[in-house]
């Protein structure tokens, strides 16, 4: 495969060549190449996504506590509705 280069982005894949203008340029690459890749050192560096740190939300937390006391009261209340 031909990736098109310009600086260290892998602008496009393709399986031929065609002319481009200066400062693209053409390199081989692995078959497996994407343009999410790079071109580092005369080499593809892969991407690798970075992972988000899971960060608490507060509000999601106090919504949650909610309405495990609705659930709560909802429960007192049928208890109460069956003893009466």
């Amino acid at each position: 495969m031909k990736a098109l280069i310009h600086g260290e982005r892998i602008c496009q894949i393709e399986k031929k060549e065609f002319p481009v203008a200066p400062p693209l340029t053409w390199v081989d690459v692995p078959d497996d190449t994407t343009t999410w890749d790079s071109y580092v050192n005369g080499k593809v560096v892969k991407y690798v996504p970075v992972e988000e740190p899971d960060i608490p939300n507060p509000l999601e937390e106090r919504i949650k506590a909610l309405e495990q006391k609705v659930t709560k009261v909802e429960a007192d209340i049928s208890v109460l509705k069956v003893s009466r």
